[in-house]
């Protein structure tokens, strides 16, 4: 299971993709430079599954770089910083680059850094969810708010995919 997260500078992908793998809060991450590679080994009913996380450069010289890594993934993951101001605006512009691809990849729209907000969970409400999304959610890499649910979702619909969709491995 191939999963590419992408987004702007800053938003929170490899803090978020550690607390994943990592099952914990890491503090201080230096820019991704290209893109970080993580893998982890999941527990699941139908046996052990492996996950891998492609952690994309956002910088605007790297973006460029991120269809090469999106056309592997079996998910494509579009983050955006909730305290910033133009973040939804610039998730918009990720997504547009990803929905223009011929192979139309699954995709889950997350609002990082919801600790750093009021805490309303209502405010999902404000991000219409756009054709193609499956699903927006918010989530807090420093309180672990969201961040399994996430990946407990994507590897069920990919479980749930049809057989010729997917190469899926299965760790002995």
């Amino acid at each position: 299971l191939n999963i590419a997260i992408i987004g702007d500078c800053g938003v929170g992908k490899t803090t978020f993709a550690l607390r994943y793998i990592q099952q914990q809060y890491v503090e201080d991450t230096t820019a991704t430079i290209r893109c970080s590679f993580y893998k982890k080994i999941v527990d699941h009913s139908q046996g052990q599954i492996q996950v891998q996380i492609w952690d994309t450069a956002g910088q605007e010289q790297y973006r460029s770089l991120a269809p090469q890594f999106y056309r592997k993934s079996d998910f494509v993951v579009v983050m955006f910083d909730l305290t910033e101001k133009q973040g939804y605006e610039n998730c918009k512009k990720w997504l547009r680059d990803v929905q223009n691809e011929e192979n139309q990849l699954p995709i889950y729209v997350i609002g990082s850094k919801f600790d750093c907000t009021r805490g309303d969970v209502n405010m999902i409400e404000q991000f219409e969810i756009p054709n193609g999304v499956n699903k927006v959610m918010l989530t807090s890499s420093r309180t672990g708010y969201n961040v399994n649910e996430l990946f407990e979702i994507i590897i069920e619909q990919y479980l749930n995919m049809p057989q010729t969709q997917k190469a899926i491995t299965y760790v002995d």
